[in-house]
């Protein structure tokens, strides 16, 4: 947990994430010594460290963001530039042609495939050399057709002749050395053999027994399985103090973003009408409890899946026990894409399936 490396916008962003005021204009060395003297500094390591981290996060996503605005500016004025350049062109010929009689102009009216290849290509950027960037080339590409107003039927024409003038600038080689084709033809022959036993300790078998015996399905076509306790949940701590510092540090960071908060709120919705939470009424809190931190990782510049709430059971309480530490570790689950594809292979059928909002 060092702040040595952090710069400005970085300090600020962890002095208000653990609640501490910001006096105006102030410095690097002010920001550092404000929070080193801090009480969540002295006190809480653990949640000074989850504000660095999400100031990390924070000043990247920023950065990446800026950069790419960037990137689309850069591409407009090359575009706008291009079409000056063909204005002017267009411009001179005008002016210094000589010939205005009726069939001519019939003649550049009737724009052929050449004429509008030429002109297309002068509205694009050049096709780039990465998959990632082939997005910019397309959108540079349909602007050029709307422009030139070209023809459906001369579009996909057009298209395989600017990809085929990049190819054949490639000259490529192949080559396979001895080592190599072993090692392919090991890789041959293992996907031919069928799978191997999974070795299981001894933690593994007590999980898988404890599964077997205490699972169910619920009317509404759930599993549910009880956790694999090694020890008594008695010898946690006190968890709750911790559990509210860093619900007012959650509280702080989305109230700094409505989309952020929106996101958050639809899905404690969601957990809640899935009934994996509900209200607690009764302030008591009872003889054995564990209150789970919780926070969201947010990527507002995806398309599919902005926010990922994670719960951390490896919160310690204040006997330094966590939830984490009391239970049986099954072992990783998750294969590895060769060991996917082998079992793939191995049976008639294959049914694929996703563990949603478990924790």
């Amino acid at each position: 947990m060092s702040l040595n490396k952090l710069g400005k916008d970085e300090l600020k962003i962890v002095a208000e994430e653990l609640n501490l005021t910001v006096p105006e204009g102030a410095k690097i060395a002010g920001l550092k010594n404000l929070i080193v003297n801090s009480d969540a500094y002295k006190n809480d390591k653990e949640l000074v460290q989850s504000a660095i981290d999400y100031a990390l996060a924070e000043i990247k996503n920023k950065r990446l963001d800026s950069e790419t605005k960037l990137e689309f500016e850069r591409i407009k004025l090359a575009q706008l530039q291009k079409q000056l350049e063909l204005a002017n062109i267009q411009k001179n010929l005008i002016e210094n042609s000589d010939i205005q009689n009726p069939s001519v102009c019939e003649t550049a009216a009737n724009c052929n495939v050449e004429t509008l290849l030429k002109s297309v290509k002068t509205l694009t950027i050049p096709v780039p050399s990465r998959v990632e960037s082939y997005n910019l080339f397309f959108q540079s590409l349909e602007k050029a057709f709307k422009i030139k107003e070209v023809p459906e039927q001369f579009k996909c024409e057009i298209l395989l002749n600017i990809l085929d003038s990049i190819n054949e600038t490639k000259v490529h080689c192949g080559l396979i050395r001895d080592e190599d084709l072993n090692k392919n033809l090991e890789k041959f022959w293992k996907l031919e053999d069928l799978e191997e036993p999974i070795f299981k300790n001894k933690e593994r078998l007590i999980c898988e027994e404890h599964y077997a015996n205490t699972h169910f399905r619920t009317k509404e076509g759930k599993y549910v399985v009880s956790m694999p306790l090694k020890k008594e949940p008695s010898c946690l701590g006190n968890s709750k103090d911790i559990a509210l510092k860093r619900l007012g540090s959650l509280w702080n960071r989305l109230a700094r973003d409505d989309n952020y908060l929106n996101l958050y709120r639809d899905f404690l919705r969601d957990y809640e009408r899935l009934g994996h939470m509900k209200e607690v009424t009764n302030e008591t809190d009872p003889d054995l409890t564990y209150y789970a931190t919780h926070h969201g990782i947010y990527r507002p510049e995806r398309s599919t899946t902005k926010l990922r709430v994670v719960f951390n059971c490896c919160s310690l309480t204040d006997n330094g026990i966590s939830l984490n530490d009391i239970q049986y570790n099954g072992g990783v689950i998750q294969e590895d894409l060769y060991a996917q594809m082998l079992r793939f292979r191995t049976y008639t059928y294959a049914f694929t399936a996703d563990i949603k909002m478990m924790y």
